[in-house]
């Protein structure tokens, strides 16, 4: 049944991303026409890092912003970091990021599988020698006897391992494989520098208690112990360096958690991100995982994301619905109670006088007529009037302050957004509603909308703030 909606507030600036290799361009083209129609402010961005870039610089919380880009399900189809891959990332890589740059880049670099000669483990296999050899050195760690390693003690075991097979591979390496396995030599020893507060020494510190000499012995005693025919996958690790390469500049040369720190300071619990790609929003913890990244404290801003595939197309005043088409829509449960909500909440006193096979012609007509023709995933919003046949000419409308026709639309909005600060502002809505008007008519077509789709063809209308978004109000800095 109809979805109640509520007008929303003009984002401070949308950012469209660049189209992807592979991909339709036509939805990026779509939404940036779209938003450029209703004079929101756009910013075509080649990364999410733009984004965070761009808001570190600005001042003051931000009611919402919005981003536009290909998706799927749980992921974003467009670079994290500068330069980096155009592979979708999803919810584990945004958590990874939104802890510390340390965990980010561990998520990045990722696992590797390393057996011994015969499909020997490694971890069992390195920490009976250490046991046999050096003992004493596993004791802060309550392996001393017994027991293999866990939690941060275990990562900590296998980062170590992996750089010691990587400075094993360098040697005899080619150019364009040298060129590899120093990256990730440098975001090993990145992670593992004692300076660093969200490093893995820290972490195994904490977890275990042991003090900052004894993990740096520790790491000693397994680069020694460790076999000298350690390698990794070349092919694996080829496949993993362009997206290391693009977050290890990002955090060491661009500062990246400077500005995301900077960034978060633009949000609070009362800020909204719209992810505007398809499917996106059926993943609720993919959503959680941006808020997290944008929080400066809990709770952080709302993420609102389609579950269906997203669409911008052109409006029209055309008249779509039939009275045939009504009828069988009327047979949906819940549709005149929704006609019954909307006219009480714009304020039409007469559509509740109408029978309720005009009511529904009517409500379809005024409300649903741009969207499609399946009431059962009608997302209904106030805004939906403007593209209904009362803009060319009709006059029942009715404002809760007794204006009608045009006046009372306008009217209506002021009441809905009552943080115009002056008459003269209320003037300039009058003024540009006007001019819409005209410019519909003149065109027989009404502006684009924004909307998802099941993909059989239906458009479900999200409501945008069409009025203060042509008075430039909540325009960038």
């Amino acid at each position: 049944m109809p979805t109640n909606s509520v007008p929303e507030g003009v984002p401070f600036r949308t950012y469209i991303t660049r189209n992807p290799t592979g991909q339709d361009p036509q939805l990026l083209r779509d939404a940036t026409q779209y938003h450029l129609d209703w004079k929101l402010d756009v910013q075509q961005i080649a990364s999410f890092e733009e984004i965070i870039r761009d808001l570190a610089r600005r001042k003051g919380e931000k009611q919402r912003i919005r981003i536009v880009a290909h998706a799927s399900f749980d992921s974003i189809q467009v670079p994290f970091f500068d330069g980096g891959p155009e592979e979708v990332w999803g919810r584990d890589f945004v958590n990874a990021f939104a802890r510390s740059d340390v965990m980010g880049l561990l998520h990045v670099i990722g696992d590797f599988t390393i057996t011994l000669r015969g499909g020997i483990a490694l971890l069992p296999a390195l920490v009976g020698e250490l046991r046999r050899t050096n003992a004493s050195v596993l004791g802060p760690f309550g392996l001393e006897v017994s027991g293999l390693p866990s939690g941060a003690v275990r990562e900590f075991f296998n980062r170590v391992s992996q750089l010691k097979a990587l400075q094993t591979m360098r040697s005899g390496a080619n150019a364009g494989l040298k060129n590899i396995i120093d990256q990730f030599i440098d975001a090993i020893e990145f992670v593992l520098d004692a300076r660093r507060q969200d490093g893995m020494r820290g972490a195994v510190a904490d977890e275990t208690g042991a003090i900052a000499d004894q993990v740096r012995d520790l790491q000693d005693a397994i680069e020694r112990t460790a076999p000298r025919d350690l390698r990794l996958s070349e092919i694996t690790l080829a496949q993993r360096f362009p997206g290391l390469r693009a977050a290890f500049l990002g955090i060491t040369r661009r500062r990246f958690r400077d500005r995301l720190m900077q960034a978060r300071g633009r949000f609070s619990g009362r800020s909204i991100i719209d992810v505007r790609g398809c499917t996106v929003g059926r993943d609720e913890l993919f959503l959680e995982a941006i808020s997290r990244l944008f929080a400066a404290e809990l709770p952080g801003p709302t993420v609102t994301a389609p579950t269906l595939f997203q669409t911008f197309g052109p409006g029209t005043s055309r008249r779509l619905v039939t009275v045939p088409e009504v009828d069988a829509a009327a047979g949906e449960p819940g549709v005149d109670s929704e006609a019954l909500h909307w006219s009480t909440v714009i304020g039409a006193q007469n559509f509740l006088t109408l029978s309720r096979e005009k009511r529904l012609l009517s409500y379809f007509d005024k409300f649903v007529l741009p969207v499609g023709r399946n009431p059962s995933f009608f997302q209904v919003g106030c805004e939906l009037f403007f593209f209904g046949p009362e803009l060319s000419g009709g006059g029942s409308f009715l404002a809760p302050n007794g204006s009608s026709g045009f006046l009372a639309i306008t009217d209506w909005l002021l009441d809905q957004w009552n943080d115009f600060p002056s008459q003269q502002l209320q003037i300039r809505v009058h003024q540009a509603g006007r001019q819409m008007r005209q410019e519909w008519i003149d065109r027989n077509r009404a502006p684009p909308f924004s909307g998802v789709t099941d993909g059989s063809g239906t458009v479900f209308v999200v409501p945008d703030p069409l009025f203060r978004a042509r008075l430039g109000i909540g325009k960038a800095e």
